[in-house]
Protein backbone atom coordinates (compact mmCIF):
# COMPACT_ATOMS: atom_id res chain seq x y z
CA UNK A 1 0.00 0.00 0.00
CA UNK A 2 1.31 3.42 -0.89
CA UNK A 3 2.50 5.47 2.04
CA UNK A 4 0.64 8.73 2.00
CA UNK A 5 -1.27 11.12 4.22
CA UNK A 6 -4.38 8.98 3.78
CA UNK A 7 -2.81 5.96 5.47
CA UNK A 8 -4.73 6.36 8.75
CA UNK A 9 -8.05 6.68 6.89
CA UNK A 10 -7.21 3.64 4.76
CA UNK A 11 -6.39 1.65 7.89
CA UNK A 12 -9.75 2.51 9.48
CA UNK A 13 -11.43 1.55 6.20
CA UNK A 14 -9.69 -1.84 6.24
CA UNK A 15 -10.54 -2.49 9.89
CA UNK A 16 -14.20 -1.81 9.23
CA UNK A 17 -14.18 -3.92 6.06
CA UNK A 18 -13.00 -6.94 8.05
CA UNK A 19 -16.05 -6.64 10.31
CA UNK A 20 -18.62 -5.62 7.67
CA UNK A 21 -17.52 -6.61 4.15
CA UNK A 22 -19.32 -3.86 2.25
CA UNK A 23 -17.31 -1.04 0.69
CA UNK A 24 -20.29 1.30 1.00
CA UNK A 25 -20.30 1.07 4.80
CA UNK A 26 -16.52 1.04 5.11
CA UNK A 27 -16.53 4.37 3.25
CA UNK A 28 -19.09 5.79 5.66
CA UNK A 29 -17.08 4.59 8.65
CA UNK A 30 -13.90 6.15 7.24
CA UNK A 31 -15.82 9.35 6.40
CA UNK A 32 -15.01 9.28 2.71
CA UNK A 33 -17.26 9.11 -0.34
CA UNK A 34 -17.86 5.84 -2.16
CA UNK A 35 -16.21 7.39 -5.22
CA UNK A 36 -13.08 8.07 -3.17
CA UNK A 37 -12.99 4.50 -1.87
CA UNK A 38 -13.36 3.14 -5.41
CA UNK A 39 -10.68 5.49 -6.73
CA UNK A 40 -8.27 4.43 -3.98
CA UNK A 41 -8.82 0.75 -4.83
CA UNK A 42 -8.34 1.47 -8.53
CA UNK A 43 -5.18 3.56 -8.05
CA UNK A 44 -3.51 1.51 -5.31
CA UNK A 45 -3.33 -2.21 -6.09
CA UNK A 46 -1.86 -2.98 -2.66
CA UNK A 47 -4.84 -1.33 -0.99
CA UNK A 48 -7.25 -3.20 -3.29
CA UNK A 49 -5.53 -6.48 -2.42
CA UNK A 50 -5.78 -5.71 1.30
CA UNK A 51 -9.49 -4.95 0.87
CA UNK A 52 -10.02 -8.36 -0.74
CA UNK A 53 -8.00 -10.03 2.01
CA UNK A 54 -10.12 -8.38 4.72
CA UNK A 55 -13.30 -9.57 3.01
CA UNK A 56 -11.83 -13.09 2.78
CA UNK A 57 -11.10 -13.00 6.53
CA UNK A 58 -14.73 -12.06 7.20
CA UNK A 59 -15.93 -14.90 4.96
CA UNK A 60 -13.74 -17.43 6.75
CA UNK A 61 -14.94 -16.29 10.21
CA UNK A 62 -18.56 -16.30 9.11
CA UNK A 63 -18.41 -19.73 7.45
CA UNK A 64 -17.23 -21.28 10.69
CA UNK A 65 -20.58 -20.29 12.24
CA UNK A 66 -22.83 -21.63 9.46
CA UNK A 67 -24.15 -25.06 8.60
CA UNK A 68 -22.24 -26.89 5.86
CA UNK A 69 -25.34 -27.26 3.67
CA UNK A 70 -25.91 -23.50 3.85
CA UNK A 71 -22.30 -22.93 2.83
CA UNK A 72 -22.71 -25.20 -0.18
CA UNK A 73 -25.92 -23.51 -1.26
CA UNK A 74 -24.40 -20.04 -1.04
CA UNK A 75 -20.86 -20.56 -2.26
CA UNK A 76 -21.55 -23.17 -4.94
CA UNK A 77 -24.90 -21.78 -6.01
CA UNK A 78 -24.90 -23.33 -9.51
CA UNK A 79 -24.55 -26.83 -8.11
CA UNK A 80 -26.42 -26.78 -4.80
CA UNK A 81 -29.12 -24.09 -4.77
CA UNK A 82 -32.79 -24.98 -5.13
CA UNK A 83 -34.15 -24.46 -8.58
CA UNK A 84 -37.50 -22.82 -9.18
CA UNK A 85 -39.43 -22.99 -12.42
CA UNK A 86 -42.13 -20.41 -12.85
CA UNK A 87 -45.33 -21.48 -14.55
CA UNK A 88 -48.63 -19.87 -15.40
CA UNK A 89 -51.99 -20.74 -13.82
CA UNK A 90 -52.47 -23.80 -16.06
CA UNK A 91 -49.01 -25.19 -15.34
CA UNK A 92 -47.60 -24.05 -18.68
CA UNK A 93 -44.25 -22.22 -18.65
CA UNK A 94 -44.56 -18.46 -18.66
CA UNK A 95 -43.41 -16.68 -21.84
CA UNK A 96 -39.89 -15.31 -21.81
CA UNK A 97 -39.85 -11.49 -21.91
CA UNK A 98 -37.93 -9.99 -24.80
CA UNK A 99 -37.25 -6.50 -26.13
CA UNK A 100 -39.36 -3.80 -24.39
CA UNK A 101 -41.17 -6.39 -22.33
CA UNK A 102 -43.00 -7.80 -25.36
CA UNK A 103 -43.20 -11.56 -25.34
CA UNK A 104 -44.01 -14.07 -28.03
CA UNK A 105 -46.36 -16.83 -26.96
CA UNK A 106 -46.67 -19.81 -29.29
CA UNK A 107 -50.41 -20.43 -29.29
CA UNK A 108 -50.08 -23.60 -31.36
CA UNK A 109 -49.17 -25.70 -28.33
Amino acid sequence: MLKDKRLQIKESYLLYLEEVPKHKFACKAAKISEDTGKRWRDEDSDFADLCEAKIAIWVRKTLKRTKPEFQLERLLREDFSQRAEFTGSEGKPLPTPIYNGISFVDMSK
